[in-house]
């Protein structure tokens, strides 16, 4: 595995989320539209509405989870409402719409005045944001410290560390399940972690061998959406850039080890992460 560092910024409220934002709405009411002529095609109406209503509910999630709590209380303008109320009423939309489709799931209670992150974003999932897992003899713990891990143990996590949890279970699997099910990692990041400062661009690929003078040679296979976005256009074998701060790691099974690039063999599955700024 290939990481590249970045620096960090502090995240703030810009024009592109809430261009983002207004997408999101504006879609969310044609998708209604859309459902009305669905409905005269003998398509069902209900299975249409949850295709849209999962897709924006990815979409809510990530832009309310990517606000600081402290920009909840951010409004355009004095007329609008703040983020807070803005996303705690899509969530109470979304409960509104799909009830009218007479599911007997029990309604989740949403408080419209309280709109603090904590609280939107439970509105949104329908969960609360403290929740218990499993963990079993299997579970490797990776405790990790300047970009390095080790293999850890339970008595190494600390109160207010960031954690990771890699679980594998059947898709579409009740939270319950999923928390009795013993993760499969767990990756201590330590206190203080929080958002990352720049988009993450992860490129995935093979190389021919060792790689030395800090350049790295790779055939790009796959990536994020951000990684293939740069992509296009453009010729499959990509040459990244990598120094002192550099860190290679080799991973076998779930247990990595730190690496120089010189021990890379041709056909290696590479994992390349580079934070850059965002694309303007």
């Amino acid at each position: 595995m290939f990481r590249a560092r970045g620096g960090a910024y502090d995240a703030h409220m810009n024009n592109t989320m809430l261009r983002s934002m207004l997408g999101v709405f504006v879609f969310g009411f044609l998708s209604l539209s859309a459902l009305g002529q669905a409905q005269t095609e003998n398509v069902s109406l209900q299975t249409e509405l949850l295709k849209d209503w999962t897709g924006l509910k990815d979409t809510m999630h990530k832009i309310a989870a990517e606000m600081p709590p402290d920009k909840y209380s951010f409004k355009p303008t004095p007329e609008q409402q703040t983020f807070g109320e803005r996303t705690v009423h899509v969530a109470t939309t979304n409960v509104y719409f799909l009830s009218l489709l007479g599911g007997t799931a029990t309604k989740p209670t949403i408080d419209p005045k309280a709109t603090s992150k904590d609280a939107a974003l439970k509105a949104l999932i329908g969960q609360s944001q403290d929740q218990s897992f499993a963990v079993g003899g299997g579970t490797e713990i990776l405790v990790w410290s300047h970009g390095t891990p080790h293999v850890g143990s339970i008595a190494d996590l600390r109160q207010g560390d960031w954690i990771q949890l890699n679980i594998r279970a059947k898709g579409g699997s009740p939270l319950a399940q999923v928390e009795g099910t013993p993760a499969a990692s767990v990756a201590d990041h330590g206190a203080g972690r929080g958002t990352a400062g720049r988009p993450l661009f992860l490129y995935v690929g093979t190389v021919t061998g060792g790689q030395s003078g800090g350049q790295l040679a790779l055939h790009v296979t796959g990536g994020n959406w951000r990684a293939l976005r740069s992509m296009l256009g453009q010729s499959l074998d990509q040459t990244f850039s990598y120094d002192d701060g550099t860190i290679f790691l080799l991973w076998e099974g779930r247990v990595p080890t730190v690496i120089d690039p010189s021990q890379l063999k041709a056909g290696d599955r590479i994992t390349i992460r580079v934070r850059a700024p965002r694309a303007r």
